[in-house]
């Protein structure tokens, strides 16, 4: 991303404010792709006689999950500090710039 694009996206967030569900809605097609993992690993083990293997990358892409879900939710503590603190006119003549 280039400082315009991310001068845009921090507008949009100060507008929209910053969430878990938002995070979560921003990274749906990685959520999705370790839902079909899970269930993929889910099938090969069943149909698997039970290998190990399958149960250990299903913990992976859970792990994975749970390490996002952390990561958005002390992310968006500090957005009323952040949001107070930030120089909103330079955002926005970065955001209007073409770099």
């Amino acid at each position: 991303m280039n400082k315009s694009h991310e001068a845009r996206h921090l507008l949009n967030q100060r507008e929209k404010g910053v969430s878990i569900a938002r995070g979560f809605a921003s990274m749906k097609l990685r959520m999705m792709l370790r839902l079909f993992l899970v269930v993929a690993c889910a099938v090969f083990f069943y149909f698997s006689g039970g290998k190990p293997i399958f149960v250990l990358l299903i913990g992976i892409y859970l792990g994975m999950t749970i390490q996002d879900f952390s990561w958005l939710q002390s992310a968006s503590k500090p957005w009323g500090f952040m949001k107070s603190v930030l120089n909103w006119k330079e955002v926005e003549r970065i955001a209007n710039s073409d770099s």
